[in-house]
């Protein structure tokens, strides 16, 4: 990105960029992503892929956004600003997928994807169209994907996802018992992260984690302790705030 015209050039603070949802109840999405970057004095642009109205508790519905106000948004972002790192999250739409990763091609900001393919409440996005979109165009530039398990699986699994080009996978345990989160290379294992489940749980613990680890990559972390940072902030979080409610999809 050429940023010699960039009348921004001047800040000091280090830029992230989040592609995403928007959620009401500010728990998750890029309202989320815009808090968590701030609690790092890291400035968060945004891009608002779909809209969805939803609490900590209930999902009730999802309005994507149009795919050419998303590219609108992305490339008015990347032209303007020193974008550090790129994250996506919610884009919804096979159609979105593939807009943004149109534009994003264009930059050298690394990309953090973190593959949100529906809701346990609203259920799929998008069905299969959504994921051969992500396999297809999205994947191939991503740097660090942060799947689930289940994730994962509709993806392909761990070496389909290597195939595309993927450098590194962060495979996230929450939604299990026991958690235990693994970070990948196309080489194998390269950390393994194991923690204590806590009794509670807490809207938009992705977007936390995501956000803080863009951060903290942003700060010159190297990836394995970036990411054990982001997880120790997350613990932190859902201590804080965290309650015995019934969880609700990630966004």
């Amino acid at each position: 990105m050429n940023c010699e015209q960039n009348h921004f050039d001047h800040m000091a603070e280090p830029v992230m960029f989040a592609i995403g949802g928007s959620d009401t109840s500010a728990g998750a999405g890029v309202q989320r992503d815009l808090l968590t970057a701030n609690r790092f004095g890291v400035r968060c642009l945004t891009a608002v892929a779909c809209l969805t109205s939803q609490t900590d508790e209930a999902f009730f519905s999802l309005m994507p956004v149009p795919a050419e106000f998303v590219r609108a948004q992305v490339r008015d972002m990347l032209s303007q600003y020193p974008v550090g790192i790129i994250k996506t999250g919610a884009l919804a739409t096979a159609e979105a997928v593939k807009v943004v990763a149109e534009e994003i091609r264009h930059s050298t900001a690394p990309v953090l994807v973190d593959p949100v393919l529906g809701s346990s409440a609203a259920g799929p996005f998008a069905g299969g169209d959504l994921v051969l979109a992500y396999r297809h165009h999205l994947l191939p530039q991503t740097w660090l994907l942060t799947p689930n398990q289940a994730e994962l699986e509709q993806l392909g699994g761990l070496e389909a996802v290597f195939d595309t080009g993927v450098a590194y996978v962060l495979v996230t345990g929450g939604d299990s018992p026991h958690v235990v989160d693994r970070l990948y290379s196309p080489q194998g294992l390269m950390r393994e992260f194991q923690h204590e489940k806590l009794p509670l749980r807490l809207h938009g613990t992705g977007c936390r984690f995501a956000s803080a680890l863009c951060a903290l990559i942003l700060a010159g972390e190297p990836l394995p302790d970036a990411a054990a940072g982001a997880m120790k902030y997350v613990r932190q979080e859902i201590e804080h705030w965290g309650t015995p409610a019934s969880p609700i999809g990630k966004l």
